[in-house]
């Protein structure tokens, strides 16, 4: 992690007048890790992000890396209840929810990219079990929020695309068990 992380990202909120900011999340992985799991579908799955070293405009920040503008959102900085982890689930899609609707209200979501911080990937997040889980609940959360699945890097490789053939069915088995929850 950077030294000055939290006030690269104060300084943006103050300085730009901004509402949502965040910066980059590189993995500090725990082992060595298997070589599909470098790949932009797995960045995403493991909230990782890196949009390099310009500030810019963006439709998400993740959360391991947010500073939120409580002054100038007041009560429209709160997270969806209804997404994100709960006891014994892999659910997502908080972050990304929060940042579309403060969108949607008019403010503005920057991506700082001086910014770093690390993500620690962790030896049981890096096992083949929980990877099938975290697509499954991906999808389970995508129906959940709604649309289209949207990754962060939009870049893709042959490597990804043969990483998202192996998991998709346990996205699509999640997406499908969403919809119908959804629905009841």
């Amino acid at each position: 992690m950077a030294p000055d992380w939290a006030q690269t990202l104060a300084g943006a909120l103050l300085d730009k007048n901004l509402a949502v900011v965040g910066g980059k999340i590189l993995p500090r992985w725990h082992k060595k890790p298997r070589w599909y799991m470098k790949t932009h579908v797995m960045a995403d799955h493991y909230s990782l992000i890196d949009l390099g070293p310009e500030d810019r405009q963006t439709d998400r920040i993740i959360g391991g890396s947010m500073g939120i503008n409580i002054r100038l959102l007041r009560e429209k900085a709160f997270f969806d209840e209804n997404l994100g982890r709960k006891e014994g689930t892999l659910l997502g899609g908080v972050d990304t929810e929060f940042c579309q609707r403060i969108i949607q209200n008019g403010y503005n979501v920057y991506y700082i990219g001086r910014s770093t911080a690390l993500h620690q990937i962790t030896k049981d997040r890096m096992e083949l079990k929980w990877i099938i889980r975290k697509f499954y609940y991906g999808g389970i959360s995508r129906a959940l929020r709604g649309g289209w699945p949207e990754a962060m890097n939009k870049t893709r490789t042959l490597t990804d695309y043969m990483v998202l053939g192996a998991f998709a069915p346990f996205y699509l088995l999640g997406l499908f068990k969403g919809k119908k929850k959804k629905r009841n």
